[in-house]
């Protein structure tokens, strides 16, 4: 982003103030000032110095995650939207874009950019290139603009193999389904993506790229006709030999394993589910008093291909062809009386974090620090507002949940939250109210938030439970202004 160059040069931003580079990823509102000529004097320049250097056809801008957050509080953004009859800070964006393009062009180059740059209106000849899904890249293909399609459902190869593993890699269609036959020349073709803040060394880099990058290959190489993901894989195995002798340090094809659940009759049962071929399991039950005394059960092999779940903690080794493959698969339960209960949403979670979808809150698996684990279900920019139907009256004494906080990611803690019972589904009383205050900066660091009550025995059969995102980014945020998140792995009833 353009943090380093503000920080460089304060002139290029809307406040001139003196910034720090930051040091992680994350989106910043520090932006440059697009109401000053002179930031785009300066821009030329670098990008005179790019083209230098660089002969190729397109050169790519970028444009993506930039919160309007300065231009709307710029006199000099605000004028030039005046000045240049444009709408919003959108269409400000749209000018930024395309004044950059005419330079471009001019020194008989081509402009590509990330999908972000369709906002507010783009030009005829600008190539977009569609990383937040397929949906911006099917928009600019039948605008006419050449399309180039890397979403990270599929192509982003810092992203772990729980996301995307090979199998994954090879389903990619850089020409999707529901875009026309017409708009299909459009699309020039795809991309992988390797962002490399995270990755320390060369052997975590091949890690990541191998074996995937086999799968990309075939991908952009070979029509989805003649894909075939069974004689794909065979001919991976026999590229391994030749990989080590190049001394490249693949990683995996896939996570070793997944634990499925389902619930019967009150109880979790789970199934090994594994893309190795002929894998097989030995599994590891343990309490919270023995992670906490270290005193571990042996793992054991596993005889049947489903299960009930009995202790807080589930460990799997996964064996291919009777060697362990990868790291132990860990899964945590928590019992209590809501298992199974029916849910009924009235807010929307995300399609990018359903966890397991409208049973997710109430499943018994509980998630771990990490967000993007699959247990944690998420909410932009929306209020968590759901009632759980127990199936008949219960007694109960408490109502816990668990929230993700991770401001890097725009995950904060929920601003106030009420909890209602009822036994009949019409007559309602209060259980909980709580308010959680203003968010104060800057905790970068992944947190839980256990939030609920103790309360003398109750009985219901309905739960009704609202939980207030907290709303904007605040303003001292680097991304303020923008959504927020709520995380929220299960709803605990005991």
């Amino acid at each position: 982003h353009s943090q380093a160059a503000i920080a460089s040069y304060p002139w290029l931003s809307c406040t001139g103030e003196q910034v720090e580079v930051v040091n992680d990823w994350g989106v910043f509102k520090e932006i440059y000032c697009a109401g000053n000529d002179s930031t785009f004097e300066f821009l030329e320049n670098v990008l005179m110095e790019v083209m230098e250097l660089f002969p190729s056809k397109y050169i790519h801008i970028g444009g993506d995650e930039a919160p309007k957050y300065r231009w709307e509080h710029c006199d000099k953004c605000q004028n030039r939207i005046q000045t240049e009859n444009l709408k919003d800070e959108h269409e400000l964006q749209s000018y930024f874009i395309q004044r950059i393009e005419k330079f471009l062009q001019k020194n008989g180059r081509e402009l590509i950019g990330w999908d972000e740059i369709l906002e507010g209106g783009l030009s005829a000849t600008a190539t977009v290139q569609s990383w937040r899904g397929f949906e911006g890249g099917i928009k600019a293909a039948e605008n006419g603009n050449g399309v180039v399609m890397s979403p990270t459902s599929h192509c982003y190869f810092d992203y772990g193999l729980q996301s995307i593993d090979l199998k994954k890699v090879y389903e990619f269609n850089p020409i999707p389904s529901e875009l026309e036959e017409q708009f299909h020349k459009n699309i020039l073709g795809g991309e992988c993506n390797l962002w490399s803040e995270h990755i320390p060394d060369e052997a975590n880099l091949d890690s990541k790229v191998f074996p995937r990058i086999l799968a990309m290959s075939e991908v952009l190489w070979a029509a989805p006709e003649k894909r075939n993901y069974a004689e794909f894989y065979n001919r991976v195995q026999e590229h391994y030999p030749l990989l080590e002798k190049l001394k490249v340090k693949y990683g995996l094809e896939t996570t070793p394993a997944k634990i499925q659940t389902f619930i019967k009759e009150g109880k979790i049962y789970a199934t090994m589910v594994s893309e190795i071929p002929n894998a097989t399991y030995e599994i590891r039950w343990d309490g919270k008093e023995m992670e906490l005394d270290g005193d571990f059960t042996q793992f054991e092999k596993l005889e049947k291909d489903t299960f009930e779940v009995k202790d807080w903690k589930l460990s799997v080794k996964v064996l291919k062809n009777g060697k362990p493959y990868g790291e132990k698969v860990e899964q945590f339960f928590e019992f209590h009386k809501a298992i199974g209960a029916k849910v009924t949403y009235h807010s929307n979670f995300s399609r990018w974090y359903p966890a397991a979808g409208e049973q997710a809150l109430v499943d018994g698996r509980t998630g771990i620090i990490d967000f993007k684990d699959g247990n944690w279900q998420g909410f932009w920019g929306e209020p968590i507002d759901v009632e759980l139907d127990l199936r008949e009256v219960k007694e109960f004494n408490s109502v816990f949940m668990r929230f993700n906080q991770y401001q890097n990611s725009w995950i904060f803690r929920p601003k106030a939250m009420k909890i209602e019972i009822s036994e009949d589904g019409e007559n309602w009383n209060n259980f909980l109210e709580k308010e959680f205050g203003e968010e104060k900066p800057y905790n970068k660091k992944m947190i839980w938030n256990d939030v609920g009550t103790n309360f003398l025995i109750q009985k219901a059969q309905y739960i009704r439970i609202h939980v207030e995102n907290y709303g904007k980014v605040p303003d001292w945020h680097e991304a303020a202004g923008q959504d927020c998140w709520l995380f929220l792995d299960e709803i605990i009833v005991k």
